[in-house]
């Protein structure tokens, strides 16, 4: 059986995203703390914004590190199965068009908004390509998955090995 486990990058992705959500949990107590400590007035309105502000986020980005905590793409003879998150796409070799590498591209690819390290993820258009779905993590090593209903962009560790157990597994069939 030709299997291929192909994680994408996570360190620095995971460093980011816990320093952006220690800091965000920092200025959130901080600013709770003050109020408690402040009498009714600018002091007070003041230290409930900054809390609210910093304190809301920080749901979002503990998903974003789950979500690449937990990312893989896994490579068989039948399927390419992308998992990010709570997310699957299991998408049958049989559909998949191409793999190919971004730099092959003539018009460079727009990142999705947000592109944090570990957390490329988001839709994008692009003019030769239509509607591009991102499920990456490092900008540097992103892979195009073509289907007929639209294109992925993930980014394994090992780009090369994946396309070549791509070309096997379709070289010998499902």
């Amino acid at each position: 059986m030709n299997v291929g486990h192909f994680p994408p990058p996570k360190r620095l992705g995971l460093i980011i995203h816990s320093i952006i959500i220690g800091v965000l949990t920092i200025i959130a107590i901080l600013g709770f703390i003050n109020l408690t400590r402040a009498d009714v007035g600018p002091a007070f309105l003041i230290s409930l914004l900054i809390a609210l502000v910093s304190f809301t986020p920080i749901p979002f980005f503990i998903y974003r590190a789950y979500s690449l905590l937990n990312a893989d793409y896994h490579l068989d003879r039948d399927s390419l199965a992308i998992k990010w998150g709570l997310r699957v796409e299991d998408i049958p070799l049989t559909d998949i068009e191409f793999i190919r590498s971004s730099d092959d591209l003539t018009t460079p690819l727009p990142l999705p908004s947000l592109p944090i390290p570990g957390g490329l993820l988001g839709m994008r258009r692009h003019s030769d390509l239509g509607a591009v779905e991102f499920l990456a993590s490092d900008s540097k090593k992103l892979l195009l998955v073509a289907t007929a209903k639209r294109v992925f962009v993930i980014s394994p560790e090992d780009s090369a090995g994946l396309a070549q157990t791509f070309a096997r597994a379709t070289e010998l069939g499902s």
